[in-house]
């Protein structure tokens, strides 16, 4: 939206410029901000960035890196699986498996992992984040007690004894 304020008259003084219609002028000067909440033009932004900066990168840094990250994402993808097919053997359903209990564990602690998903769910689901909180607690817990009980693992990758 545009505002085109009606011609004024400047009065040039020794001690600045005075204007009868100040609001006028701070309106014409106003940064229009409807066209760019209404286009996300910042996240056009953003993409571009990080884009560009993807694009500058050495060739095979990016294939290195690809590849570094490739294993363990495709480690989890297959612990996820596993896990809802053993909650659907147990009886649990695919859907409640997998949402409230595999990615729940895989999410992380409380404040980085259930409250966002808490929130995430609530907001898809059409709950209220309080109800739906005490539903993926138990499972991050579980997920971040189970390493606490492992037996150590010695620092340079040696079998213990």
């Amino acid at each position: 939206m545009t505002v085109i304020a009606p011609p004024m008259r400047v009065a040039i003084c020794a001690k600045g410029i005075s204007c009868s219609r100040l609001a006028a002028v701070g309106a014409m000067l106003k940064p229009n901000g409807e066209y760019t909440k209404a286009s996300n033009v910042r996240y056009l932004f953003i993409a571009v960035i990080i884009l560009g900066s993807i694009f500058g990168m050495d060739r095979q840094v990016l294939v290195k890196s690809f590849l570094k990250i490739f294993v363990p994402h495709a480690a989890g993808t297959v612990a996820a699986t596993v896990g809802t097919l053993i909650g659907v053997a147990l009886g649990l359903g695919a859907y409640q498996t997998f949402f409230f209990i595999v990615i729940p564990i895989m999410a992380g602690g409380v404040g980085e992992g259930a409250i966002p998903l808490s929130i995430g769910y609530s907001e898809i689901l059409h709950h209220e984040q309080g109800g739906l909180f005490p539903h993926v607690l138990p499972p991050i817990m579980l997920g971040s007690m189970t390493p606490s009980l492992s037996p150590p693992q010695p620092a340079d990758g040696a079998a213990p004894g």
